[in-house]
C-alpha cells in the first residue's frame, strides 16, 4: 500500500504523520493504568521515572521510525519522478532523431552534410539521384568533386566570403553529375557552430533547375528574337544599337545601320506560297550571318526588312563595302524545291555620327536611304545624305501609302480589247491599272504612276501587274478563253536585267508562251536608257519570245538611229494623230508617213484611241493592222471584258 501511495509524496507524509501518532496513542492506553497503580510509594516512583524513560524511547522510537520511513519514500519518489522524466525526454528525443532521419532521407532535395574543412560526411538519397554519385563515392571527400568549372574563382571567393560573414548563401550554382553533365542547381549552404562558437558543420541543401532554367531561357528567346529565323527582333536590336552608339560614344568611334529591304519578295510568297517564302527568308538570314563578323547584328524586323548594325566602322567606304557585298551575296540563286529564284535588295545606310546620334534616328534615316536606292532602280545601295531629308521624306510618305495600297489589294487591272481590222475579231487586249483608292475612289495610271517611280514602288506594282496578267492568262486558259496576247506597259525604270529575269520566271512558273505576252514601252525610256541597257534587255526579251512594242509613236522624240537598234513587233499610233484622221488631212498624212515606215520596217500597225466608223474606215483603206479605242470597248475589269467577249463572239 505504502508502495502505491509513492507516486503521490503528500499523501505519503499525511499517512506515516497518522500512523505515528495512532501507535504513541495506543501505547499510552496501555501503560496508562499500570502507572497510576505504582505511585504509592517512593521506589515506585523512582521505578516509575525508569519505566517512563523506557517508555519515552520507545515512543521515541514509535514516532520517529514512520517518520524516516516518510522521508525514505518522499526521496524515493522525488527520484521515481526524475527518471520518468528523462525517460519522457529520451523517447521525445528519439522521436525527434527519427523524424530527422526521415526528412533526410526523404526530402526530395540533395542534402549534404559537411565537417568543418567540407570534407562530406554523409548525403541522402535524392542526392543519388540527382547526382549520380552514391554515398561511397563522395563520403570522405572534399564537397568541390562535383564542381562543374563554370563559374570562375571569384564567384567561388565570395559566396565563400559570404557563408563565414553571415554563416549562410543561397544563390545559383552549375554542378555536374557523375556522367560529366552539367545542371544547374538553386542552392543554400548553412554554416553551424558549436557552443565555443567554432565551426563544426557545413549543410548544403540544393534542387536541379535545369528545366525550369531553360524553359525561362526559351521564353526570354523568343520575346527577343524572331520566331522564323531566330535573328534578334527590334526590341533586342535597339539594345545592342544602344549600347553600340554608347561605346562608340566614349571611345570616339563609329556605328552605322543598314536598312535592307528584299525586292519583289511578295510575288515570290504569292506565287510559290508562304512555305518557299519562309525558305528563302532563312536562306537570306544565313547569308547576310556568313557575310558580317560577329561583333555585328543582323536583325529581322517583320516581313521581308532586315537591318544589320555594324560595330566599329572606320568610314562611310567601308560601309559601302558591306552593303556590296551584302547585294552580291543576296542575289546568287536561290533553290526553293524545284524553282531556283534570285532575289535582289535594296539598302539604306546612316552611319553615328555623322547622320545622326541616336539609335533611333540611324534607323529611321537608313529606312529614308533604303527608298532612295528602290528609287534609283532597286537592287543598290545608297548612304543616307542631308540634302535630300525633304525629298526622301516625302518620297518615303509616297511609297508608304502605294505600299499599303499593295499589301490592300487596292489596284486592280482593266483590260481594254484590240480587234483585227481585217477579220473584225478579237487579236489582243491592254493591260491597263486602276488604283481603287478607299478615299479619294478609281484613279487612273496618270494620277499615281509618277509619284510610284518617284517613291521606287513602280517596282513592285509593275511585278504584281505581271503576275496578276499571268494569272488571268490561266484562268482564261483553263476555261477556254481565247489566247490572245496581254499587252503591259512598262517605264525605263522597270527595264533593268531582274525585270527581265522575273518575267521569264513568272512565264515559265504559269506555263505560259512568250507570246502571249507583249512589251510596251515608250519612246523616252529609249532614248533615256543607261548605256543602252534598256534597248539590250528588250533585246533579251525579244529573244524569249515576248511581244515588243512601241508606244505612242509620234508624241515623243526618238532616234531611227536607236529605234533601230530595238526588235520591235508592234508600232502604235498614238491617239492624238488617230483623231479625226478622216478630216485632217495633216493627221492623215502623219499616219500614211507612219504606215509606209512601218511596212519597210516589216512591223505590225495598231491604230490608238479608235472612236468612230468613219475613223476605222480611213484605218482600213491605208491597210492599218489592228485599232483599239473606245469604239470597240472600254478598259474594264476582267469579268466585265469575259462578257464583252462573249456579246461580241455572238454579234458576229
Amino acid at each position: 500500500m505504502i508502495l502505491q501511495r509513492s507516486a503521490n509524496p503528500r499523501g505519503t507524509w499525511l499517512y506515516c504523520a497518522a500512523s505515528s501518532l495512532v501507535c504513541a496513542a495506543l501505547l499510552l492506553a496501555a501503560l496508562a493504568p499500570v502507572l497510576l497503580a505504582k505511585l504509592d510509594s517512593a521506589a515506585a516512583c523512582a521505578s516509575l521515572i525508569w519505566q517512563l524513560r523506557i517508555i519515552g524511547n520507545v515512543l521515541l522510537a514509535g514516532v520517529c521510525l514512520p517518520l524516516a520511513w516518510m522521508l525514505l519514500l518522499f526521496i524515493r519518489s522525488r527520484q521515481s519522478d526524475y527518471v520518468g522524466k528523462l525517460l519522457e525526454s529520451n523517447k521525445a528525443a528519439e522521436v525527434d532523431n527519427a523524424l530527422a532521419a526521415s526528412v533526410f532521407s526523404v526530402a526530395m532535395e540533395a542534402i549534404v552534410v559537411m565537417d568543418a574543412k567540407t570534407h562530406v560526411l554523409s548525403v541522402n538519397p535524392a542526392f543519388t539521384a540527382m547526382t549520380g554519385y552514391s554515398a561511397a563515392d563522395v563520403v570522405g571527400r572534399r564537397s568541390s568533386v562535383m564542381h562543374s568549372g563554370l563559374e570562375s574563382k571569384a564567384f567561388y571567393t565570395a559566396m565563400w566570403g559570404n557563408i563565414r560573414q553571415l554563416d549562410q548563401w543561397q544563390g545559383q550554382l552549375w554542378r555536374h553529375r557523375k556522367n560529366g553533365e552539367p545542371f544547374l542547381t538553386w542552392q543554400s549552404v548553412r554554416m553551424l557552430r558549436d557552443a565555443n562558437g567554432e565551426v563544426f558543420r557545413y549543410i548544403s541543401v540544393f534542387s536541379d533547375i535545369t528545366e525550369l532554367h531553360r524553359k525561362s531561357e526559351q521564353l526570354r528567346h523568343q520575346a527577343l528574337h524572331d520566331s522564323l529565323t531566330g535573328l534578334p527582333n527590334r526590341l533586342l536590336l535597339q539594345d545592342r544599337l544602344d549600347h553600340a552608339i554608347g561605346l562608340a560614344r566614349r571611345e570616339g568611334g563609329r556605328v552605322a545601320v543598314l536598312f535592307i529591304d528584299l525586292d519583289h519578295f511578295k510575288d515570290i510568297n504569292d506565287s510559290l506560297g508562304h512555305d518557299a517564302g519562309d525558305m528563302l527568308l532563312k536562306i537570306v538570314t544565313l547569308r547576310l550571318q556568313s557575310g558580317l563578323r560577329q561583333s555585328d547584328t543582323v536583325a529581322r524586323l517583320g516581313g521581308d526588312e532586315f537591318v544589320v548594325a555594324l560595330s566599329n566602322i572606320v568610314d562611310a567606304a567601308e560601309v559601302e563595302t558591306v552593303a556590296q557585298m551584302l547585294l552580291t551575296v543576296l542575289l546568287e540563286p536561290v533553290e526553293l524545291g524545284e524553282h531556283t529564284v534570285r532575289v535582289g535588295a535594296s539598302i539604306g545606310g546612316a552611319i553615328y555620327p555623322d547622320h545622326d546620334d541616336g539609335a533611333a534616328g540611324l534607323m529611321r534615316k537608313a529606312d529614308e536611304a533604303m527608298y532612295q536606292a528602290k528609287t534609283s532602280g532597286r537592287h543598290c545601295f545608297c548612304l543616307y545624305s542631308d540634302g535630300n531629308d525633304a525629298e526622301s521624306l516625302r518620297q518615303v510618305g509616297i511609297g508608304t501609302g502605294l505600299r499599303r495600297a499593295l499589301d490592300h489589294g487596292e489596284f486592280v487591272v482593266y483590260y481594254q480589247p484590240r480587234i483585227n481590222l481585217l477579220s473584225g475579231g478579237l487579236c489582243g487586249a491592254e493591260a491597263l491599272v486602276r488604283w481603287n483608292c478607299p478615299t479619294r475612289g478609281l484613279l487612273l495610271p496618270e494620277q499615281f504612276l509618277s509619284q510610284a517611280e518617284e517613291s521606287g514602288t513602280i517596282h513592285a506594282l509593275g511585278d504584281w501587274v505581271i503576275e496578276s496578267i499571268c494569272n488571268q492568262i490561266v484562268n482564261w486558259r483553263m476555261r477556254d478563253f481565247p489566247p490572245v496576247p496581254i499587252a503591259i506597259n512598262l517605264s525605263g525604270l522597270q527595264l533593268s536585267p531582274y525585270t527581265m529575269e522575273r518575267i521569264c520566271e513568272l512565264l515559265a512558273s504559269h506555263s505560259i508562251l512568250p507570246g502571249q505576252l507583249e512589251i510596251d514601252v515608250s519612246g523616252c525610256a529609249i532614248m533615256h536608257c543607261k548605256q543602252g541597257s534598256t534597248i539590250d534587255v528588250l533585246v533579251q526579251l525579244h529573244k524569249t519570245g515576248v511581244i515588243i512594242a512601241l508606244d505612242d509613236f509620234g508624241q515623243s522624240n526618238v532616234h531611227l538611229q536607236e529605234l533601230a537598234k530595238v526588235p520591235l513587233d508592234l508600232l502604235k499610233i498614238n491617239r492624238a494623230f488617230v483623231r479625226d484622221v478622216d478630216h485632217n488631212p495633216n493627221n492623215a498624212k502623219i499616219v500614211d508617213a507612219i504606215m509606209s515606215m512601218a511596212a519597210s520596217m516589216g512591223v505590225t500597225v495598231v491604230a490608238e484611241g479608235v472612236e468612230t466608223d468613219d475613223e476605222e474606215h480611213f484605218l482600213r483603206g491605208i491597210g492599218c493592222d489592228y485599232a483599239q479605242g473606245f469604239k470597240y470597248g472600254r478598259p474594264q475589269a476582267a469579268l466585265e471584258f469575259e462578257r464583252w467577249f462573249e456579246r461580241a463572239a455572238l454579234s458576229v
